[in-house]
């Protein structure tokens, strides 16, 4: 062979291989024992290919790459194929295995993507007598074809999956690492999608229902959620029956010293009478973590007011528009000294506001969350039941109130009849503050977003501070991807505290999934099933639920929905909608990419839009390019997310303009106007964005590193 040839060669599997792999599929060491499943192919297929094993391998390739494609939303998938007969194949994959590379889209119709595999077949035969192994590539692919009377025999089992297809139709799965419920999912929905592009080969991609009976009945048990009503419906209710059960029981812990049931009680009276003489409906508590805050939330929400809460540490441009837009009649700081006097009878139900929480907003402003009493109610006997409490734990009260964790931690004391420790401000992110308020307080439960839970582990390990932790049996986690590595880093000073992995909008209530996480976990954790009377839904695009394994996007029904945004009719009717196909006369739509697994659980794969999470804070990198461009000099702006992992995750603004913005005086103004965590680490400017083939700015080129502009790179 010529060197001309073997370059040209090389340069074909480069391009084929540049693709990356398509992994569809977890790979389990505990499922290494190989399988087979059979089953005919339909009916009409030997009829579409003509009786030639060719036509054959191209209708089975073509479906195969669809579904794949449907299953990972990849644009390029590769799968693996076997040699031809009498073709000379000098090493080409493992055991004589070629790889197919081929482009498909949801807009695609099924002849298109057959034409394509037509070429890419052909083209990969061309280049077979090259050994890819000299390019340091591995295996890209799960899965391959052999056809009988088309292609030699490959070794035993040199892939997770090989469809090994017969002359007379059968086809035969043979699958190791594997799980069998996999296999057989990719038979079941194999079988489906072939079916109707016979019928139809110019059906597009997207209008294919893979939907089988056995996915419907997966999906039923899955949100087979409905549970009575707690027999408290409302807070001041739930906390009513507290105080009377406890009403010497410490209640609130704090460098103060504590709070009884009974003193928390009179407290909260005094102040809530006050509030109810002003008659407000919303009330801003613009507060530190403290005592006083505490006290100021629970005496809103007895007046029959709903509490807006503000982070005293954000920019007083953000402090006052949150306090305008929520029309909040009254502002708590968390100091408020009034007399002591009696509260007057009051009517709280189900259906009133109880808080009104803010969020970034993708149009430049926060929008505000209404969340009723019944959503709260049904979040606290839905975490309760999963997840008992008693009298003897102890929440440690740690996320800022500007953030919607914070309420679980600020109520989910109360069903149990435990006690809420404060940690102090401004110790959020400190592991060494974290243990000594878990020691201090004797803290038994306590939420970490996944960064902290790694961080706090090594933490812990370095300083041989396990023992100073001890009462500490229930750990939560969730405001962003849980990752193997936080799980292992965090096991290592807990090998016995129970770990879960919460999720949830805030629309939704704070968090309406939950998934025990073991010893073993893999490198994707999931976000595991639904908590009580709520129904979760991978839809696609025109709100009709996915197949297990296959994307979509999330939806939220049930008990945990909240009212909607805030003064914002038209935003509320956007995001939740109805969705007759199953059902709900109403969804909340998260915007977030999930798919259902075949045990039922959920697994997060990111985001549809442009949304981003930063430490755990949700952020609309919309709002922040609204600012950027009333910055001097800036034209227009994006903004993106960079890093491998969440770890390491961070914003970067990329801005163009006609004269050059200054970085640190653009840092400076957003400083202003911004939380922190809104803030980019960088401000890079350029003379145009990079943008992809249909036009649109090529976010993901921007993420990859800062682009070079006439002048250099910005710093």
């Amino acid at each position: 062979m010529t060197e001309t040839l073997l370059r040209e060669h090389a340069r074909f599997w480069q391009e084929v291989l540049a693709a990356g792999p398509t992994r569809a599929f977890p790979v389990r060491p505990a499922d290494d024992q190989p399988h087979e499943l059979r089953q005919m192919l339909p009916e009409g297929l030997p009829a579409a290919a003509t009786g030639r094993p060719h036509g054959l391998h191209l209708l089975v390739c073509g479906a195969l790459v669809a579904l794949l494609h449907r299953y990972t939303h990849a644009e390029s998938v590769v799968i693996g194929q076997g040699a031809p007969i009498g073709g000379g194949v000098d090493g080409t994959g493992p055991d004589h295995l070629i790889p197919l590379r081929c482009a498909v889209f949801g807009t695609d119709t099924f002849t298109e993507v057959v034409n394509r595999i037509r070429t890419a077949v052909f083209d990969s035969y061309a280049h077979q007598n090259f050994d890819i192994g000299v390019l340091g590539q591995t295996v890209p692919y799960q899965v391959a074809i052999r056809v009988e009377g088309l292609h030699t025999e490959p070794a035993p089992h040199p892939v997770p999956l090989l469809l090994d297809i017969a002359a007379t139709g059968e086809l035969t799965l043979r699958a190791t690492g594997i799980g069998e419920d996999i296999a057989a999912r990719l038979l079941r929905h194999l079988t489906t999608l072939l079916e109707q592009v016979l019928a139809d080969p110019g059906l597009v991609l997207t209008e294919v229902d893979l939907l089988t009976e056995a996915d419907m009945r997966l999906l039923e048990r899955s949100n087979d959620t409905a549970r009575p009503a707690g027999p408290h419906r409302t807070v001041p209710a739930m906390f009513a029956h507290a105080v009377a059960a406890h009403p010497d029981a410490p209640a609130l812990l704090s460098p103060d010293g504590a709070l009884t049931y009974r003193e928390l009680d009179e407290r909260t009276d005094s102040l809530a009478a006050a509030i109810l003489e002003q008659g407000a409906e919303r009330v801003a508590v613009v507060a530190e973590r403290s005592p006083g805050l505490v006290i100021a939330v629970l005496a809103v929400l007895k007046a029959g007011a709903a509490y807006v809460p503000v982070d005293p540490s954000l920019p007083a441009e953000r402090i006052d528009f949150v306090l305008r837009d929520s029309g909040a009649s009254m502002v708590l700081r968390g100091d408020t000294e009034v007399p002591d006097r009696p509260l007057p009878a009051v009517t709280v139900r189900p259906e009133d506001q109880a808080y009104v929480i803010y969020t970034s907003g993708s149009t430049g402003e926060p929008k505000g969350v209404v969340v009723e009493h019944r959503s709260l109610l049904n979040l606290l006997a839905g975490t309760q039941r999963a997840y008992p409490l008693g009298p003897g734990d102890v929440i440690l009260h740690k996320t800022s109130i500007s953030f919607d964790v914070s309420v679980w931690e600020l109520f989910g004391w109360l069903p149990g009849g435990g006690a809420l420790a404060l940690l102090p401000p401004g110790a959020e992110g400190d592991p060494d503050a974290i243990i000594d308020a878990v020691e201090r307080y004797e803290v038994t439960v306590l939420d970490l977003v996944p960064q902290l839970l790694g961080a706090l582990g090594d933490v812990v390990v370095a300083r041989n501070a396990a023992g100073r932790m001890r009462t500490l049996r229930l750990v939560s986690t969730g405001s962003d991807e849980l990752a193997a590595d936080h799980v292992h880093r965090f096991r290592k000073a807990f090998p016995r505290t129970r770990l879960v992995n919460f999720y949830g909008p805030t629309e939704a209530t704070v968090q309406v999934t939950h998934f025990p996480v073991g010893d073993d976990a893999d490198e994707r954790v999931p976000i595991g099933g639904p908590l009580d009377n709520t129904r979760l839904y991978v839809m696609d695009r025109l709100l009709r639920p996915q197949a297990v394994g296959a994307p979509g996007e999330l939806c939220v029904a049930g008990d945990s929905l909240a009212r909607g945004y805030l003064n914002r009719p038209g935003r509320t009717r956007e995001s939740f909608v109805p969705a007759p196909s199953v059902g709900e006369a109403r969804v909340y739509r998260t915007g977030d990419l999930c798919r259902r697994l075949d045990d039922g659980t959920l697994e997060f794969l990111g985001r549809i839009d442009q949304q981003i999470k930063v430490r755990g804070h949700r952020v609309e990198p919309g709002e922040i390019e609204h600012r950027l461009r009333s910055c001097p000099g800036v034209e227009d702006a994006v903004v993106v997310a960079t890093g491998r992992s969440a770890d390491d995750r961070r914003l970067v603004a990329y801005v163009t303009g006609t004269t050059a913005a200054d970085p640190d005086d653009v840092l400076r103004r957003l400083r202003e106007v911004l939380p922190a965590y809104m803030v980019p680490a960088a401000v890079h400017r350029l003379a145009t964005f990079p943008v992809t083939v249909s036009g649109k700015v090529d976010r993901a080129r921007l993420a990859a590193g800062p682009q070079r502009e006439s002048g250099g790179v910005r710093p």
